[in-house]
This record gives structure tokens, sequence and C-alpha cells, in this order.
């Protein structure tokens, strides 16, 4: 699990190898991943959009930009979790995702950023 901090909120990765299949052109490996948002501040704060780097072992990069997570733009109050699962998927065996939140202060509308610690996504048995 890898875990950062940053302006009082943490946030805490764990990713896990699922599959892969063969799409008739290049294999895919799917990944999934937990997320847990802990939210230190003595105000709510609410999570507006979400900014992913994804880097195969091929050099390939993947960026991903939008609004929210998994489709909504959770409040999280003060000394509370938010927690959520998503997934990936990369040509390569080996490879990492990084990236970060754009988070509101609830009670003065001040934008902030929280940064998601880089993590490995990695097939069983591929770094022995």
């Amino acid at each position: 699990m890898e875990t950062l901090t940053t302006h009082r909120v943490i946030i805490q990765v764990n990713s896990v190898y699922q599959q892969t299949y063969f799409n008739g052109t290049e294999y895919q490996h799917i990944f999934s991943y937990q997320i847990t948002i802990i939210n230190k501040n003595d105000f709510p704060i609410q999570v507006i959009s979400r900014y992913w780097k994804i880097i195969d072992a091929f050099g390939k990069i993947i960026e991903v930009n939008g609004l929210g997570i998994v489709g909504e733009q959770p409040i999280i109050l003060p000394n509370s979790i938010y927690e959520y699962s998503s997934g990936c998927n990369i040509e390569s065996e080996l490879g990492t995702m990084e990236g970060h939140y754009i988070c509101q202060n609830i009670i003065n509308d001040q934008n902030f950023e929280v940064q998601i610690p880089k993590f490995l996504l990695c097939m069983p048995n591929v770094l022995n």
C-alpha cells in the first residue's frame, strides 16, 4: 500500500492484478485499485476532479482527466473517510500510476491539489 499526505488529506492506494486477455492484436493486463481518502482537516472537502498519468513498461503514457471520481464528486467531512475501487488496463506486465485530485474547501470555496502517490501495476512474479 502506498500512502501520501497533501494539505492534511491522506491518500492510500492498493493495487491488485486481475487478469490478462488478448484482444486479437495485443495483450491487455487488467489491474484494480482501491483508494482511501482521509480528510484530516477541520473543514469538509469535496473532490471536484482527478488527473491520472499511467505509464506502462514500453513507455506508453495514458493521461486521464475528468470531473469527480467513479461518477461522483464526494463531500468528505472532517476526520472522515471515502473509499472507492476502480481499474485500468495496460499493454505491459508492469507499469505505474500517479496523479492528483482537485479538492475544494467547502467553507471558503478554495480549491487545492491533493497528490495521489505513485503506485505499481505489476503482475505476480514479474519482479522476482
